[in-house]
C-alpha cells in the first residue's frame, strides 16, 4: 500500500477513474450563521450573562410578568404572538409536546427531564413584528449551544445582547459576538443596572482624559455625571477594543417601561425594514413568465450519474459526521472530568445531538442542491440559474 498524508474530508474522492465522474461539492464543516431564507419569520434572539435580568427586560417588553417567562435551567424559550395564551414544552424523546397552563399560577405535568423548549402563546402587538426567542446564560451554552445559537441568530435576523452595569464581556461572550459581526445579523444591546445600581461616581469627582486621575472640579463647583452614560459607554469601549466591526451597533440603557420604549421602537423599526429587504430578495413570478423549458435530446446515462453522485455525497456525509461524533466523545470526557461530572453529561449531550442534527440538514441540503443542479444541467437544454443553486424553491422549477 502507498504510503502518504491522508486525504482531507473536504478534498474531492482521490479515485483513479475518468475524470466526469461526479463528486459532492464542498460541504458546511460547522453549524454557524447563515443567511435567512426569504420566507423565513423574522425574530429577535435574547442572549447574555446570568444576573442581567435578561427575562426581566423581555418582560418589560411584552408588558408581561417575568414569571412567566421562567424556563427550567438550560431550556429555550419562545414567545410568539397568539389570541389564545398557551404554554407547551417540548420534551427530547417525545414527539408530542407536554401542555403547560399558560397561567403563571399553573403547575405543569411532571416531567422525565427538563424540556429543550418552551414555547409560549400571548396577544401582544410587538409579536406582530417578530418572535422573541430567549436563550440560556452565555456561561452554561458550551461549543455546541454556541453554534445552536449563531444558526438561530442567522434565521431570526437580530440578536439583543443584555448585560449588567456591573457586568463584563468575558471572552466567549466576545468570541461569540466577533462571529455574528461580519454578518448581515443586526446587534442591539441593552444594559441594566447591576446590583448596585448604575454605580455613580464618586462625588465631585470628574475623569481626565490622560492617565485617568481623578481630581476634583474647577472651582469647587460640583459637576453632574449621568451614571447611565457613563455606563453604557464603558461597555461600549470594552466591546469596540475586541470587536471593532460592531460600532454601528445600537446601545439601549434599561431600567423601567419608560426606558425600555427605545428599544421597543428600534426593534419594530429593524423588523419593519428587514421584512421588506427579506419579501425582495424573492419577488413572486407571473405562471408562464419564464416560457417553456427544452430537454436535451441526449441527457446520457443522467440515472446513472445521479446514483453514483447520490452515493458520493453520503459518503462523504457519513465522514464528517464520524468526525464529528469524535468530537463530541472528547468534549463529554472533558465534561466529566473537568466539567461538573456526570450530572451534566444529559444536557450535554442534547445539546450536542442538537447541534449535529443541524450539522446533518445543512449538508444534505447542500449535497442535494448540487446533485438536483448537475443532473438538470444534463436533462435540460441549459443550466439552471443561479437562484436554484442558492436553494431557491421558486426558481428551481422554472428556467
Amino acid at each position: 500500500m502507498k504510503q502518504g498524508p491522508l486525504p482531507s474530508v473536504d478534498s474531492p474522492d482521490d479515485m483513479t477513474g475518468p475524470t466526469d465522474l461526479p463528486t459532492c461539492g464542498p460541504l458546511p464543516t460547522r453549524v454557524g450563521v447563515t443567511g435567512s431564507a426569504p420566507d423565513e419569520p423574522l425574530g429577535v434572539v435574547a442572549v447574555g450573562p446570568a444576573g442581567a435580568e435578561r427575562r426581566a427586560v423581555l418582560a418589560t417588553l411584552l408588558g408581561l410578568d417575568p414569571v412567566m417567562l421562567t424556563v427550567p435551567a438550560g431550556s429555550w424559550l419562545v414567545v410568539r404572538d397568539a389570541k389564545v395564551p398557551t404554554r407547551a414544552a417540548f420534551v427530547p424523546g417525545y414527539r408530542q409536546p407536554h401542555s403547560y397552563g399558560a397561567d403563571r399560577d399553573a403547575a405543569g405535568p411532571a416531567l422525565a427531564r427538563p424540556p429543550r423548549r418552551v414555547e409560549l402563546t400571548v396577544p401582544e402587538p410587538l409579536l406582530r413584528h417578530f418572535a422573541l426567542i430567549d436563550v440560556p446564560d452565555t456561561a452554561t451554552l458550551g461549543v455546541s449551544g454556541t453554534r445552536v445559537l449563531l444558526e438561530a441568530a442567522g434565521r431570526a435576523g437580530a440578536l439583543l445582547f443584555v448585560i449588567a452595569a456591573d457586568q463584563a464581556f468575558t471572552a466567549a461572550e466576545l468570541n461569540l459576538l466577533a462571529e455574528v459581526a461580519p454578518t448581515s445579523v443586526e446587534v442591539v444591546f441593552a444594559v441594566t443596572p447591576g446590583a448596585a445600581g448604575w454605580a455613580p461616581l464618586a462625588d465631585g469627582a470628574a475623569t481626565t482624559e490622560g492617565a485617568g486621575a481623578s481630581v476634583p472640579p474647577v472651582g469647587g463647583a460640583q459637576t453632574e455625571v449621568d451614571a447611565v452614560a457613563v455606563t453604557v459607554e464603558a461597555h461600549r469601549a470594552a466591546l469596540l477594543a475586541a470587536v471593532p466591526a460592531l460600532a454601528g451597533a445600537r446601545w439601549f440603557p434599561v431600567d423601567d417601561a419608560a426606558t425600555a420604549a427605545d428599544l421597543r421602537r428600534a426593534l419594530v423599526g429593524w423588523a419593519s425594514r428587514e421584512g421588506l429587504q427579506r419579501a425582495s430578495v424573492d419577488p413572486p413570478v407571473l405562471p408562464g413568465q419564464q416560457g417553456r423549458v427544452a430537454v436535451a435530446a441526449n441527457p446520457g446515462d443522467w440515472s446513472e450519474r445521479l446514483d453514483r453522485h447520490t452515493r458520493t455525497c453520503a459518503q462523504r456525509i457519513r465522514q464528517h459526521l464520524a468526525l464529528e461524533l469524535a468530537n463530541i466523545h472528547l468534549r463529554a470526557v472533558q465534561e466529566i472530568v473537568f466539567g461538573v461530572g456526570c450530572t451534566g453529561l444529559p444536557d450535554l449531550l442534547d445539546r450536542e445531538m442538537a447541534a449535529l442534527s443541524l450539522l446533518a440538514t445543512a449538508q444534505c441540503d447542500q449535497a442535494v442542491r448540487g446533485i438536483v443542479t448537475d443532473v438538470a444541467s444534463r436533462v435540460l437544454a441549459r443550466r439552471q440559474p443561479k437562484a436554484c443553486d442558492a436553494g431557491s424553491p421558486t426558481r428551481c422549477s422554472t428556467a
